[in-house]
């Protein structure tokens, strides 16, 4: 997708699906991003996955066709980042800790994952999720969350480099669109916000995220955030 915006600094990001879940489901939300984002916008969501879903096998491959084709577009930045939703955020986990060629990882219901820590993590990295998110277990998100305060004990830029952010009345279905698998149907729990208005929460705090790692603008939105987290998680 083509940025909305001609001017402002340039930056990508590439979507991972989750399980079973078309790329065409996430086109409203990143289009609400690109409209609330400063940047000038690019995005590629990554489809036709073997048995629906990203995997270890495809996503190297997937992820640099995707670059390909944002330089053919004209693209010219080098910044590159990978988000993905559930199981497409779980991949993007592993995979974003090795490729040089992304400036962060976006974690859309999905969490860091086989005893990684956030401080390790060699790249910028956003974990995001809804308090009335089914399927990412609450004990994860506390575990990011308590992760995260430690690593900002022990470098304070951690709070912007590796933000962990609850949104209110917000589930897992909602960062996409549409019907969902049967899985996320069945335990998903049902959301206090409009589509709308949870994807324009997600997109808000994606743009901060983005914005803050580029060009060190939108700090407070993210701080705010982690206060709100806290508080919801005492």
């Amino acid at each position: 997708m083509h940025p909305i915006k001609q001017g402002g600094i340039e930056a990508a990001v590439i979507v991972a699906p989750g399980a079973s879940i078309k790329g065409s489901a996430y086109v409203p939300l990143v289009q609400t991003l690109q409209n609330v984002s400063p940047l000038k916008l690019w995005v590629v969501i990554m489809d036709n996955f073997l048995i629906g879903a990203v995997n270890p096998a495809q996503l190297p491959q997937a992820i640099n066709m995707a670059i390909k084709s944002l330089r053919q577009a004209g693209f010219k930045s080098d910044n590159i980042f990978l988000a993905g939703h559930s199981l497409g955020g779980a991949m993007t986990a592993m995979h974003a800790s090795s490729d040089s060629k992304l400036k962060g990882a976006i974690l859309f219901a999905a969490y860091l994952t086989n005893g990684n820590h956030l401080k390790d993590y060699p790249i910028p990295v956003l974990t995001i999720s809804g308090d009335l998110d089914g399927l990412t277990r609450i004990t994860r998100i506390v575990s990011s969350f308590e992760d995260l305060e430690d690593s900002i004990q022990k470098a304070s830029n951690s709070l912007y480099r590796t933000p962990v952010i609850v949104m209110p009345g917000v589930n897992h279905a909602q960062f996409a669109t549409g019907d969902m698998p049967s899985n996320v149907k069945q335990h998903d729990l049902p959301s206090d916000s409009t589509e709308g208005e949870a994807h324009m929460a997600i997109a808000k705090y994606t743009s901060a995220f983005l914005n803050s790692i580029i060009t060190g603008v939108d700090q407070k939105l993210v701080k705010d955030a982690k206060k709100h987290a806290g508080k919801w998680l005492q």
